[in-house]
């Protein structure tokens, strides 16, 4: 089982407000329920802005060491926007534990992202026209896992 937490470490801004950070209650409730819980942060949420101007580097490593997730979770700025490469590469330099990329992960761009993730969450691409809240393509999820399965095969 897993929880996917958007307010582990970092004070975020957002149209909704302000985001505090929760990892001391997430880790009393996670001792409360059981540590076979695992713990996916968010680094740099979509659809919010960091209160100043932390690097990547600074972020992933504060996260990776105050607040001990099970992995990390770099998105792009906004729903269905794949993160920069770049920030990924830095995420994946600075974290202690697996980086996950968290959006915009299509069948067209898998390729680019293959060795620098451990994982990937699809959301919105496998939608009826790549719109999050539409139905489930069948064959969209059936193009992006020919991709997903070709690169299995032919990573060692």
């Amino acid at each position: 089982m897993y929880k996917h937490i958007k307010r582990r470490t970092q004070p975020l801004w957002t149209v909704e407000g302000f985001l505090e950070p929760l990892a001391p209650k997430i880790e009393r409730l996670r001792a409360e329920i059981g540590k076979n819980i695992k713990i996916l942060a968010d680094v740099n949420v979509k659809h919010s802005w960091p209160i100043g101007s932390p690097t990547m580097d600074y972020i992933v490593k504060e996260c990776c060491e105050r607040a001990q997730p099970d992995a990390v979770i770099v998105t792009g700025a906004r729903t269905g926007e794949a993160p920069a490469i770049e920030e990924v590469l830095r995420a994946r330099e600075s974290s202690k534990v697996p980086v996950i990329v968290g959006s915009g992960m299509t069948a067209e761009n898998l390729e680019l992202y293959w060795k620098l993730a451990e994982g990937f969450i699809v959301g919105s691409y496998i939608r009826v026209s790549g719109v999050a809240g539409n139905p489930i393509d069948p064959q969209r999820v059936e193009r992006f896992m020919k991709n997903v399965n070709e690169l299995r095969s032919a990573t060692p």
